[in-house]
This record gives structure tokens, sequence and C-alpha cells, in this order.
């Protein structure tokens, strides 16, 4: 590990030397904590920063349950997200990073609707085993 400068005197200094690792977005990664939710070490100055803050004030927007709901990345498996090195799940339809309020937006529904016109399977396509729907009653 890389020493970080003052890292052992300044843990009480910061309101991070009291961080809850049993969050969903905490991960231990080669024997230190990892922050999934924004691509970073989760060392004190990490954890007390503005984005790390901004972000785990709304994790539901990166990905991650808020409390209840169990499955937040049960939609990115469409051919057009892709999970960028940083953890990050992006939308190539819409070339935006997926965040739920990405998900959410209007301009997203449009073009999930129709992923043919920006060059990926058509929305009825599937890409899983053949679906039972080819019944005209």
């Amino acid at each position: 590990a890389s020493g970080a400068s003052g890292a052992s005197s300044s843990a009480a200094y910061w309101p991070g030397a009291n961080i809850d690792y049993n969050k969903p977005w905490f991960e231990r990664r080669d024997g230190e904590w990892y922050c999934n939710l924004c691509g970073a070490w989760a060392v004190d100055t990490h954890v007390t920063s503005d984005k790390h803050m901004r972000r785990a004030s709304a994790p539901q927007y990166y990905g991650f349950p808020t409390g209840g709901d169990d499955e937040p990345e049960q939609d990115f498996n469409k051919p057009y997200y892709e999970q960028k090195p940083d953890g990050d799940w992006y939308c190539k339809l819409c070339n935006a990073v997926a965040t739920q309020g990405h998900v959410d937006s209007e301009r997203h529904k449009k073009r999930e609707a129709n992923p043919e016109w920006y060059g990926f399977p058509p929305a009825h396509f599937s890409v899983g085993p053949p679906a039972a729907s080819s019944s005209s009653s």
C-alpha cells in the first residue's frame, strides 16, 4: 500500500474515521477498502470528499440499492450497456453514464423503445432463450 501522508495522525480529525464499510458500495481489494460508488480507494480524504458525499446521499442513481430493493443491475443486461473499468455503467445508446436518473430520463426511454435506430437489436429482440410470445389468438 502506498503511504498516505499523515493518514494515521489525521484519522481522529476526519469525520470518515467512523466509516460504515457495510454499505453495499464498499469492498475489500488487496486488503484495503475500495469505493465502487466513486471508483476510488476509500481512504478518509475520499469518503469525506464532496464527490463521495453527493453520491452516497443518492446511491440509487449509481446503481446501488437505497435499502429495500436489491436489484440495481437488472437493467444492465442489454447490449447497449457497458461497464467501464471504474465500475460505472455506460449507456452506449445515449452516450451517457447509466445512472438511475439517466435510465429514468425521457431521452433514454425514447431511445430504448427503438434501439435499432442507434445500431442495436430491436427492443423485441431477445438476447437470451426465445420467449413464448409468438402466438396470435
